[in-house]
């Protein structure tokens, strides 16, 4: 009875400590590159009044559209209850709603997120028991509750974390129906493999151990049999998917060809280098819990090893997947973890027994508190960036406070991931219509012209700029979403004055930190401590409204050599600004909180 109070209490604590890391900071509004991506298509969806995913602004891609029906669902929900008490007289008023103030719409995918990434913390403690003992689940669950990358991906809406707790719900199921040959068990797996297929596509390779189950399992059943009962969870699991995503089964050929057209991207990609998957992985669980997933597998492969089997049938297909993937973004691995952290348990309790028995108990707390120590302190780190504000969340209030409505302002192009979220009655119209437009013009009373200078400057004037206003960002651990272009760098320093800056980093220790480069995540996998802020280091510059040619010296630690830039006094840039922009903008330039951007290398 102790003993199981004792392993109770445990459970409990570490789902507490899944909670704390992923609950904390639901309260702040912070930006990742795909978040917004899904809520605009089951929106767009609620105002064409079709369960249609995509459309010709934000096509669905490869993506399934179990995801997007959850938030629709919601949505509609909310809808439904803000007409009744009057928020809201149409459809068009709930868009109107999303495009002032998107936050309240993505918290709900984060919370779904957030609860989905602690129950992961559960399932994988209730799998691991089943596999290798009670010690082995709760060992587990220490070991994946403080894992960055899961925690990490935890807080933001997206597919891959309701996916992976599909997929180990999916493993669990399995090997309960391998162990107790029940067919509803068998039925049960393949209902979640089809539910985690239909939030993730790739991850319906997890239906793999239902098979590998059926043919490993403690009961001998005619070949016959095990067809039928196969082709039975098949039905259900291909039930379970049409229900989440039936536009992938009734428009199978454009479903094909957007995933042939996915596989092709990732597999034949043109773009930087991606981080190795052993690299991901290290900074995902730790280099501690990498040595003990093997010295875990060589354990289960001896003393369980169909168990072992059932479980490395439904991930190993995808682990092979990611490692000859040429685009692996960090996210892609969080369905690995649970796995990791259930095998490295077995690798625990494997080096615990041999210590003397009445160490056994401390060696195993000592190997996981070694374990855990490390991902626990980077989720932490993570977390107190987090609750920070984004430099373009910053820079976007600041732009609103103090430049006119109505100005043109240039960037690198509206939506592009390092760049500000800036109201635009022009970007409004273009993506959702006259009728969406008019209403968000009604709720706010700014409004600026967006122009594109490009990735490379190329649509840039030198001569004739077309706008009084610019933006850049620059991150050298991004160079790919960070980087101003030479051709607007020459210009910025020959004509322009910076009226505001927001640091992101510490430009003299950040090349310590680790970022994924193919992702436009500006958190780091590794080397929070340089990180003083998420997002890139962003400027706004002012480009005066008569051009005067001057002489202009490189100044002290130029950026970039052969650049030359005007010496600027504080008056010079009192004079080239109105009255009340030059007291907000000496304000705003402080040294502590600011600094001039920093030069970004060269792709890694």
């Amino acid at each position: 009875m102790t003993s199981r109070r004792t392993e109770w209490t445990a459970a409990a604590a570490i789902m507490l400590v899944a909670l704390a890391l992923r609950a904390y900071p639901l309260h702040v509004p912070y930006i990742h590159p795909d978040q917004e991506w899904v809520p605009r298509m089951a929106l767009r969806s609620i105002l064409d009044r079709s369960w249609k995913p995509g459309s010709a602004l934000w096509p669905a891609g490869p993506y399934p559209s179990g995801y997007l029906y959850t938030l629709r669902v919601a949505y509609l929900t909310v809808y439904g209850a803000g007409k009744v008490i009057g928020w809201y007289q149409d459809r068009s008023d709930l868009v109107a709603a999303f495009v002032v103030y998107p936050f309240r719409f993505l918290l709900a995918g984060r919370l779904f997120s957030c609860v989905l990434g602690i129950a992961t913390v559960g399932l994988t403690m209730g799998l691991a028991q089943t596999l290798f003992g009670p010690r082995a689940g709760l060992v587990a669950g220490a070991l994946l509750a403080p894992g960055l990358l899961h925690v990490r991906e935890s807080h933001y809406g997206s597919l891959d974390v309701p996916a992976t707790a599909f997929a180990v719900a999916t493993l669990w199921a399995a090997e309960r129906a391998r162990r107790e040959g029940s067919l509803l068990a068998l039925g049960t797996a393949g209902a979640l493999a089809g539910c985690a297929a239909g939030y993730r596509l790739q991850i319906g390779v997890v239906a793999l151990a239902l098979p590998a189950a059926e043919v490993l399992s403690a009961s001998r059943r005619p070949p016959l049999r095990v067809a039928c009962r196969l082709a039975v969870a098949s039905l259900i699991a291909l039930a379970t998917f049409g229900l989440l995503s039936p536009y992938t089964l009734l428009e199978f050929p454009s479903a094909g060809a957007a995933l042939h057209d996915a596989l092709r991207s990732n597999y034949a990609f043109a773009g930087p280098p991606s981080l190795h998957l052993v690299e991901l992985l290290r900074c995902g669980a730790g280099t501690v819990v990498c040595v003990l997933t093997v010295i875990g597998l060589v354990a289960g492969l001896s003393a369980t090893p169909k168990a072992t089997l059932t479980l490395l049938a439904g991930l190993a297909p995808y682990a092979l997947a990611l490692a000859f993937s040429g685009r692996l973004l960090a996210r892609y691995t969080v369905p690995l973890f649970p796995a990791i952290a259930t095998l490295a348990a077995c690798g625990v309790e494997a080096l615990a027994r041999r210590a003397p028995r009445r160490a056994r108990g401390l060696a195993l707390g000592a190997l996981v508190a070694v374990a855990a120590s490390g991902p626990l302190a980077r989720s932490i780190a993570l977390d107190r960036l987090l609750a920070r504000e984004d430099t373009r969340l910053a820079a976007s209030r600041w732009i609103v406070s103090h430049i006119p409505s109505g100005e043109t302002i240039l960037i690198v192009f509206p939506g592009w991931f390092s760049m500000p979220s800036l109201p635009s009655d022009e970007e409004t119209r273009r993506l959702w219509g006259p009728e969406v437009a008019a209403r968000v013009a009604a709720r706010r009373s700014v409004s600026y012209h967006l122009r594109s200078y490009g990735l490379d400057g190329g649509e840039l004037d030198p001569n004739r700029p077309p706008a009084r206003w610019i933006v850049t960002a620059e991150h050298p651990g991004l160079p790919v979403f960070g980087t101003v272009p030479d051709r607007l760098t020459a210009f910025l320093h020959a004509w322009a004055t910076p009226v505001a800056r927001f640091r992101a980093f510490d430009p003299e220790r950040i090349t310590g930190s680790l970022f994924d480069p193919t992702d436009a995540n500006y958190l780091p996998l590794r080397g929070f401590r340089p990180i003083e802020r998420p997002g890139p280091s962003i400027t706004v510059w002012r480009v005066p409204r008569r051009r005067r040619v001057r002489a202009a010296a490189p100044p002290s630690g130029s950026r970039r050599a052969g650049v030359t830039a005007p010496r600027r006094s504080r008056g010079h840039v009192v004079r080239g600004c109105r009255r009340h922009h030059a007291s907000r903008a000496a304000r705003i330039v402080q040294p502590a909180a600011m600094s001039a951007p920093v030069r970004s290398p060269g792709a890694r």
